[in-house]
């Protein structure tokens, strides 16, 4: 399957559109041939400014979305997969999130008795919080990679706004749980040293035990 560059080169096409397209990329020393991104096309469109611009980007929006469905079919499962990477890694993290908790509250029966004692429920809770805190870092910093420039940032502003918070957050329950663990008294008894006192006596004679 080639490149997006040079199958809109060599499409035949009567679409009056995708025609200009064509006429309007070919002289062009600075349309990105080598590259796959749609981004890359609008912004040659937008520098170039021409009076038909709208109409040029929808087309080559248009017939960029011709040829992912063109390179998909002829992939098969693996090119298909490809597209999706971050969605199929997103909805397992979930999968197992979801599949620890039902196991915890509904077949783990041990669960709510551990949950009763007061340090149990707030070590706990501090972990799956500070846990799923360090995910959704994970989370961020791996979908960068896989995200367009343009869906970044955008995205990353909204993903730094819910760090902010969740941060904020995880700092207040962490603080709170330490702070109680190191203010905690030690009320180990402490047994006194037995204290011992000696007896003295006095050297009697005679029978009645006088002494002298």
């Amino acid at each position: 399957m080639p490149n997006f560059a040079v199958w809109l080169r060599t499409k035949v096409n009567q679409d009056p559109d995708i025609v200009a397209l064509q006429t309007f990329a070919e002289p062009r020393a600075d349309w990105p041939w080598w590259s796959d991104r749609l981004a890359d096309y609008i912004a040659v469109i937008q520098r170039a400014n021409p009076p038909t611009k709208d109409e040029l980007i929808s087309a080559v929006s248009v017939s960029y979305g011709r040829w992912e469905v063109q390179r998909e079919q002829a992939g098969g499962v693996l090119a298909g997969f490809s597209g999706h990477v971050g969605t199929v890694f997103l909805g397992l993290f979930g999968l197992i999130v979801a599949g620890a908790i039902v196991y915890g509250l509904f077949f783990n029966q041990s669960f709510f008795k551990l949950m009763a004692g007061s340090d149990q429920a707030r070590g706990l809770i501090t972990f799956l919080f500070a846990f799923a805190t360090i995910a959704i870092i994970i989370l961020i910093a791996i979908t960068t990679f896989w995200m367009s420039k343009e869906e970044v940032e955008v995205r990353f502003n909204k993903a730094k706004d819910l760090l902010t918070i969740i941060i904020g957050v995880l700092g207040t329950i962490l603080g709170f749980y330490f702070g109680q663990t190191a203010a905690t008294p030690n009320t180990t008894p402490t047994v006194a040293p037995a204290q011992t006192t000696s007896m003295t006596t006095s050297p009697t004679t005679g029978a009645g035990g006088a002494s002298r």
